[in-house]
């Protein structure tokens, strides 16, 4: 069938409706054998290249045709480079800024309703308990793209309410989660595995826990700095866990970046680097400001969705590959609010071709 379906245009003040189709040369159009196929019959405008023909319909008027090589004079500087992901290339600086804001805007709200989402599913699964809701996320966080998903489940099989039947013992603690996570072999203090390792045992029959729910083979280390190796940011989080506050009233409380920053770098393994600023952005991204946006929403707190904004305002650009190639286009990521807006629009509509959902696209061709 023709290559658009569904089309409107106007000529000469007179609207109308049906497909339009695309050739190299007008004479396509017989090669191609459309004048003998019904389905091209409603065609009320062919583009072309090169005009070298007259096409007309069955009862003999001529489809109008748009001769695009008379417009276009050098058509390559109009085509992006091979290696660009954009087919705007050539023309996004010409957009005003306000367009290009507005764009950004849209894509953060639309990545940070993604993230939201995902807390309100294991809001709903944790039966609306908030502290256990926000120990799985920052679980997965933790884990980051790697082992999050495993960190998740992870969290899932050791409920925070049974870790904190133990907070009077540290010890028991990694146990449940290191035992659970087959990683005890991993832990970072060997001369405590052994005992570890008797713990989980007990534990383990008593509170009826899966045995060997997981295993090393889970974990992924590929590729991963030593700070970020899955047993590390186990422990740190058991080292958080073992703070003895509510972490929603934390969040809830906590007033600046510089104090969360704190806080995180507070609770590290002492053999290695403090959170590095990559792994607190991670976290606060994916995890500290969702949960806030979640919980403003739930409860009609303004404020608290105004801090979170203000944090992904304050955060600097997290440099991932993405920004780096909208900077080749002439837009740069001013703060982490940006290099989130940028992943979102690659991903959803420069790598799926939907320029006429993005505000530059409608900008650049007209769209209405």
């Amino acid at each position: 069938g023709p290559d658009f379906i569904q089309a409107r245009i106007r000529i000469d003040e007179l609207d109308w409706h049906g497909s339009v189709e695309i050739h190299v040369k007008t004479s396509d159009w017989n090669l191609h054998k459309h004048q003998v196929d019904q389905a091209y019959e409603n065609v009320i405008l062919h583009v072309v290249w090169i005009h070298d023909s007259i096409i007309v319909r069955p009862d003999g008027s001529a489809i109008p045709t748009v001769t695009l090589s008379q417009y276009i004079k050098k058509p390559s500087q109009y085509l992006p480079s091979v290696k660009s992901s954009f087919l705007c290339e050539s023309l996004a600086t010409t957009v005003p800024h306000a367009i290009i804001q507005q764009m950004k805007k849209r894509c953060l709200e639309e990545r940070l309703q993604v993230k939201i989402k995902h807390i309100e599913n294991i809001w709903m699964d944790c039966e609306k308990d908030w502290e256990e809701t926000i120990y799985r996320i920052l679980a997965q966080s933790m884990g980051f793209h790697q082992n999050g998903e495993t960190m998740l489940r992870l969290a899932s099989s050791v409920p925070l309410k049974l870790l904190w039947k133990y907070r009077e013992s540290p010890l028991r603690m990694e146990a449940l989660l290191f035992g659970q996570a087959g990683l005890i072999d991993h832990f970072p203090i060997a001369q405590w595995q052994e005992r570890l390792k008797i713990e989980y045992e007990f534990l383990q029959h008593k509170h009826q826990l899966e045995y060997a729910y997981m295993n090393a083979s889970h974990w992924k280390y590929f590729k991963l700095r030593p700070q970020n190796y899955p047993n590390i940011r186990l422990y740190e989080l058991v080292l958080l866990l073992k703070s003895n506050l509510s972490l929603l009233t934390f969040l809830l409380e906590i007033n600046s970046l510089k104090n969360l920053r704190l806080f995180f770098e507070s609770h590290h393994e002492e053999k290695r680097k403090a959170f590095g600023e990559q792994a607190f952005k991670s976290i606060v991204i994916n995890a500290i400001v969702p949960i806030l946006l979640f919980y403003a929403s739930e409860k009609n707190e303004l404020n608290y969705q105004l801090k979170a904004m203000q944090w992904m305002h304050e955060l600097k650009p997290e440099g991932h590959s993405i920004e780096k190639e909208f900077l080749q286009i002439g837009l740069s990521a001013e703060d982490a609010a940006d290099s989130q807006a940028f992943v979102q629009w690659k991903k959803n509509y420069c790598d799926k071709g939907k320029c006429s959902g993005c505000d530059i696209g409608k900008f650049v061709f007209e769209i209405a």
